[in-house]
């Protein structure tokens, strides 16, 4: 069963929250635990905020993929849809109920 582009979208985010909080979990983030400097930064800061900018991108990329997907219009709504919808361009017709007229003076 072929899967929506929605749901394809929704399957990649939730797979890109999934490897942030493994990344960023305390198992595989002592990894990083060194003490290493890197252009005078401790190499375990330095690895958060990179996984963090890396997470960012991966999440804005995604979103932005996914509207250019989007931008078509939906289609139209069948009529019986929207039962209570007001048309505009309908004229009153005697057996459809109207406000009271005020007295001409």
């Amino acid at each position: 069963m072929p899967t929506s582009r929605r749901n394809q979208r929704t399957e990649k985010l939730l797979a890109l929250f999934v490897l942030g909080w493994l990344l960023l979990s305390f198992p595989l983030f002592s990894i990083w635990d060194r003490p290493v400097l890197i252009g005078g930064w401790p190499l375990l800061p330095t690895a958060a905020y990179a996984i963090w900018l890396l997470l960012i991108l991966v999440l804005a990329w995604l979103m932005e993929r996914g509207s250019a997907d989007e931008d078509t219009p939906p289609a139209e709504p069948a009529a019986d849809a929207m039962p209570y919808a007001i048309d505009p361009v309908k004229k009153a017709s005697p057996t459809t109920q109207s406000l009271p007229q005020e007295p001409q003076p």
